[in-house]
């Protein structure tokens, strides 16, 4: 379901599920809210944009969360671009042991030059098909190549902790998950 031995990874989402959409939860346990990380996000992207009106911030912040829960909710149906179907993927393998997931959010980049990246895992069993540990932005502007990379290799270790330290309470995931993306 997750992946191959021996073989390509493959994510649970990088088909078509159209009439069986992927559970997506956002992590929520101990000190961990990913869906505090992503507000968060949205409130320094459109702070930068430099609105002034509280009103039209609002709106902004809760536009940019929209966003991201659409791609998401793609995600659950198996509709991003993969390495294995596009030049430029939306959704890839990151690292192993556990295995972790990249999406990207190329709609909020053209308005924002913001990378967002969130990082997931796909847990085998009963519980979330998806447990998005990590949203980040990926930090460019005046670093060098190793620094970036040194950087984004410091938040997928992120990731890969928050996912193994997150099992033994199921991500914070629940019956009636108040935490899991709608793929309506």
């Amino acid at each position: 379901f997750m992946s191959k031995l021996n073989g390509p990874r493959i994510s649970c989402c990088s088909t078509p599920r159209n009439t069986n959409p992927a559970t997506i939860h956002l992590a929520h346990f101990h000190t961990v809210n990913v869906y505090k990380e992503l507000t968060f996000l949205a409130q320094t992207i459109v702070e930068g944009l430099g609105i002034k009106n509280p009103m039209a911030r609002a709106f902004r912040e809760a536009e940019f969360v929209g966003t991201v829960r659409g791609q998401l909710r793609s995600l659950a149906k198996g509709q991003l671009p993969t390495t294995t179907n596009s030049e430029n993927p939306e959704l890839k393998p990151s690292v192993t042991q556990p295995d972790i997931w990249e999406v990207k959010y190329p709609k909020l980049w053209e308005e924002s030059r913001m990378q967002l990246r969130s990082y997931h895992g796909e847990p085998l069993g009963s519980g979330p098909d998806v447990v998005v540990v990590l949203f980040r932005s990926k930090q460019i502007d005046k670093l060098s190549d190793i620094e970036i990379a040194t950087r984004q290799n410091r938040d997928m270790r992120d990731a890969q902790y928050r996912f193994d330290d997150g099992r033994p309470y199921r991500w914070g995931h629940t019956r009636r998950c108040r935490d899991c993306i709608s793929s309506t």
